[in-house]
């Protein structure tokens, strides 16, 4: 049986279909946990008139910590495997009918997405169109080419969580980037299983924070979880998040120069100054740059 965390603050009317979408599951041994994070709207209303036994709402007050509300609902959890989908996101109906299949060989599984607008329409087929078959991502992988793991999209055994105390960190990684934080530190103890079907419908809305503002907070939280592998168990590690770093500063420039000239050209400074360290430069030369000609010849898909 599986556990279900949806975390939730003031999207009623997004909420009722993404909690719609899970009820209408074809497998359907589950609980659903609703952490309310101090909603003001209508959202207790609109759970009390679904009426389904298997909702269990959860409302401990105003929190705004991303990282604990989920902990809360991975503490009140009572089933063998726990998922989590957020509360803007909407599955298909056979997501966890599908993903259940692999459950015998795999420990955590996702999956693709298509993305939708506001009124469910689909406006890009996959949300991650470079991926073309299912796959391990390993350490190596996150490390090297960043998050490619949906949390709407994850299916995790829950004694993983709870036997090594594995939970989002809720204090310096809480608003931006948890969920890769803590992939990373899931990943140390099996891969994930990417299975490259659209078991998600992802949502992006004006009331998802979004911008390029937003955007380079997220790469630089991304930079510095990955800085913190640096020098901390071996030289390849190092290297594997030295490659990741480097791309997620370039993200960064190309993101600043959308905001403006002088944004691009301060990051670009800080891009070089990172690139002039010698380790970082070798790591550039021999992996990255290397890497990338292989793919534009088709060497690596």
């Amino acid at each position: 049986m599986i556990s279900i965390i949806v975390i939730t603050y003031n999207r009623s009317g997004l909420l009722a279909k993404t909690v719609r979408s899970i009820l209408a599951q074809t497998y359907r041994k589950f609980e659903l946990i609703v952490v309310n994070d101090g909603s003001t709207d209508d959202t207790v209303e609109i759970l009390e008139s679904i009426g389904d036994v298997r909702i269990n709402h959860v409302n401990e007050g105003k929190i705004g910590n991303l990282s604990k509300l989920r902990n809360i609902g991975i503490k009140k959890a009572s089933f063998e495997y726990i998922a989590f989908c957020d509360d803007d996101d909407l599955w298909v109906e056979n997501k966890l009918e599908v993903q259940l299949k692999y459950t015998k060989d795999h420990k955590f599984i996702c999956s693709n997405a298509a993305v939708i607008d506001e009124n469910d329409k689909v406006i890009k087929e996959n949300y991650f169109d470079l991926i073309k078959e299912n796959f391990i991502i390993d350490k190596k992988y996150l490390l090297q080419d960043g998050n490619s793991i949906l949390t709407s999209s994850l299916l995790v055994e829950k004694k993983i969580l709870t036997e090594n105390n594995i939970l989002f960190d809720e204090i310096f990684i809480t608003n931006y980037c948890e969920d890769y934080e803590l992939f990373l530190r899931l990943s140390e103890h099996s891969g994930f299983l990417f299975i490259n079907e659209n078991l998600v419908l992802k949502r992006l809305h004006s009331s998802v924070s979004g911008g390029y503002e937003n955007n380079l907070i997220m790469l630089n939280s991304s930079v510095s979880i990955l800085k913190s592998y640096v020098g901390k168990e071996s030289k390849q590690t190092d290297k594997y998040a030295i490659e990741g770093i480097l791309g997620f500063k370039q993200l960064m420039v190309t993101v600043s120069f959308k905001l403006s000239r002088s944004r691009g050209f301060r990051e670009l400074k800080n891009y070089l100054i990172y690139l002039s360290d010698p380790s970082v430069l070798n790591v550039f030369l021999k992996r990255k740059l290397i890497r990338k000609i292989a793919k534009t010849i088709g060497l690596r898909n």
